[in-house]
């Protein structure tokens, strides 16, 4: 078994069991920052920008092996995980990377439609209500966007839907981190954090068992969605504050 770009079993959801079959070896292949809890194999470099990245370095090692196809889910990955290349972890190697697979024959133009624009209009509707609803702390370094079951039974969308969502608020001026919080159907909430660079949202990620890239990173963290808020907004306000005064630990 091959797991991709996360070292969190529980995230495995049902083939969470698979991994301990007798006799299967299991090989992470991943950027994120921390010890994962599983695995014979491991191939890990938070330094890279994607798990893609990783993926393409490996295929290379072998003259001949990455074909078209291949270069096409690979550019799909590079992609998505650096936010178009607007991400800060975004690196000469990426950029790279890009330039060789499209020099293969990759068309982002076809790639980047299936990636952005086949949605259905009710999602247009869903991201309009959600983000007319943006919120902001008094002193507007924080914003917060939140999608609820209810909102999100009106328009039929799910988790998918909220995809990009949590990027929008950087642009405000003054903001300097960002949390998504997206109602799910177990009663927990999905917490999605970004960073304009300089808050670690990583850290605070970590409090409630999640984890990720210092400026972008998630968590699931106990419902009801109004005590969730509470309790991760002040962990957030704590990382600005803690940013501001030239420091990065985090706080239980």
């Amino acid at each position: 078994m091959i797991v991709l770009d996360t070292q969190a079993r529980s995230r495995l959801g049902r083939l969470g069991p698979f991994v301990d079959w007798p006799g299967l070896t299991v090989a992470i292949i991943d950027h994120h920052l921390g010890e994962p809890a599983f695995g014979q194999v491991r191939v890990i470099q938070p330094q890279a920008c994607a798990t893609g990245e990783l993926v393409y370095d490996l295929i290379r090692r072998h003259p001949g092996a990455l074909t078209l196809p291949m270069a096409e889910g690979l550019y799909t990955a590079l992609v998505t995980d650096t936010g178009s290349f607007r991400f800060s972890n975004t690196d000469p190697q990426a950029h790279a990377m890009a330039a060789h697979l499209l020099s293969m024959g990759v068309r982002p133009e076809p790639l980047l439609a299936q990636i952005h624009q086949h949605r259905h209009p009710n999602r247009l509707r869903f991201l309009g209500t959600v983000l007319s609803r943006v919120q902001l702390t008094s002193d507007g370094a924080v914003s917060w966007l939140e999608a609820d079951r209810e909102l999100m039974d009106r328009f039929d969308v799910d988790g998918s839907d909220t995809e990009g969502l949590v990027d929008f608020p950087r642009a405000l001026p003054g903001v300097e981190a960002v949390a998504l919080f997206t109602e799910t159907d177990n009663g927990r909430v999905k917490v999605s954090f970004r960073s304009t660079g300089k808050v670690d949202v990583d850290s605070v990620a970590r409090i409630f068992g999640g984890g990720g890239h210092r400026a972008a990173s998630g968590a699931l963290v106990r419902g009801p969605l109004s005590a969730a808020r509470e309790r991760v907004l002040q962990a957030l306000e704590e990382a600005v504050t803690r940013a501001r005064n030239g420091g990065s630990g985090s706080s239980a």
